[in-house]
């Protein structure tokens, strides 16, 4: 299964109503957000129960750091194994509120201590079964732009996701204004998964962006790359977070905290989750920059992986780095780029035409 990124828009966008209700509702002394706090373990003012909404002198995300470097994991539980099928860093400049989302190839070639080589999905189901996973994913991460594409990168907080529970994330919020690029039409009786969609601005449900985020080709249209499910995957989260950051849904919040909690596991504690909140209010939305990590094909007696192209990362890292600096957020200009993703919205281009 095409892993999804519900999770990872709804922290940025109502983290702050999430962590409030945690903190107030979750019985005294809960631990639930913090059994995994190694990852970075960011430094943090003791400030009473609601310090960061109430006073400046709550929980600061990343002290002394400019950057807030987040990993999004997708998995699917129900599968054997549960293979992370989503991995995505995301990128926050404190100073200029701008955000990045970069997109790591579920099939990249990585080499795991005692397993050789294997895709990058399989480190985090490897490891799960000791309760490692998310953990040692984050390092796998951090050694593939620290080491290969010599990018320094230490990564603060994980989010991981079980998408199995994806669409009552978007039922929660009332669902999503999207444009669907093309007619989608397909069912899988036993994966559960029917895609019925028309092309053309529209309103969907949570079922319904799982089927746009999750199509691969059918017999109306073109095939659908990984490539191009990520793109999908990038612009459902923009616009969940351009639709529904000024929420005026206060009602559904229980509903979309208890799904959350179903959901999600997190290395951030609820302070931090209300910060993230209160953060991505003063986001800058018009220019997130959205890419994916350039590869190349390898087929192999084993199989086949995507072989992480060193020099063109590290011109797309450094692009990455001038537009979270404030500079100008280019088009994605990958050969495997489709401008039909978004209706030419992603990345701050111009509308097409239909």
């Amino acid at each position: 299964m095409d892993a999804c990124i519900a999770a990872v828009a709804a922290f940025v966008i109502m983290a702050g109503g999430y962590g409030v209700y945690d903190l107030l509702m979750a019985p005294q002394g809960s631990d639930r957000n913090t059994s995994h706090k190694q990852v970075g373990e960011p430094s943090r003012t003791e400030a009473g129960l609601l310090g960061s909404v109430l006073s400046p002198g709550g929980v600061e995300l990343c002290p002394g750091k400019r950057q807030i470097n987040l990993l999004v994991l997708g998995t699917d539980e129900r599968r054997e194994g549960g293979r992370a099928d989503t991995i995505m860093l995301v990128m926050i400049r404190k100073d200029t509120k701008r955000v990045a989302a970069i997109s790591i190839p579920r099939d990249l070639k990585v080499r795991m201590p005692g397993h050789g080589y294997q895709k990058i999905n399989a480190v985090y189901a490897y490891h799960r079964r000791l309760g490692t996973g998310e953990i040692m994913t984050v390092r796998t991460v951090e050694q593939i732009f620290s080491q290969w594409i010599g990018y320094p990168l230490d990564i603060d907080y994980y989010v991981k996701t079980d998408v199995t529970k994806f669409p009552a994330v978007f039922d929660a919020v009332g669902g999503l204004d999207l444009y669907v690029d093309r007619r989608m039409y397909y069912h899988d009786r036993a994966g559960g998964l029917h895609i019925d969609l028309q092309k053309g601005q529209q309103h969907l449900n949570g079922d319904q962006i799982e089927g746009f985020v999750r199509h691969r080709g059918d017999k109306y249209g073109r095939e659908s790359s990984d490539y191009m499910r990520t793109q999908r995957q990038q612009y459902v989260l923009k616009e969940l977070v351009r639709q529904k950051t000024n929420m005026a849904t206060a009602t559904r919040l229980p509903e979309l905290v208890h799904t959350l909690q179903e959901m999600v596991t997190t290395n951030m504690t609820g302070p931090e989750l209300v910060a993230l909140g209160l953060l991505g209010k003063d986001l800058d939305l018009k220019n997130v920059i959205s890419r994916v990590l350039a590869t190349g094909d390898s087929n192999t007696a084993s199989g086949w992986y995507a072989i992480l192209r060193t020099t063109k990362n590290r011109q797309l890292l450094a692009e990455v780095d001038a537009a979270l600096a404030g500079g100008g957020v280019a088009p994605d200009e990958s050969a495997e780029s489709d401008r039909t993703i978004g209706n030419g919205t992603l990345n701050g281009r111009a509308d097409l035409d239909d």
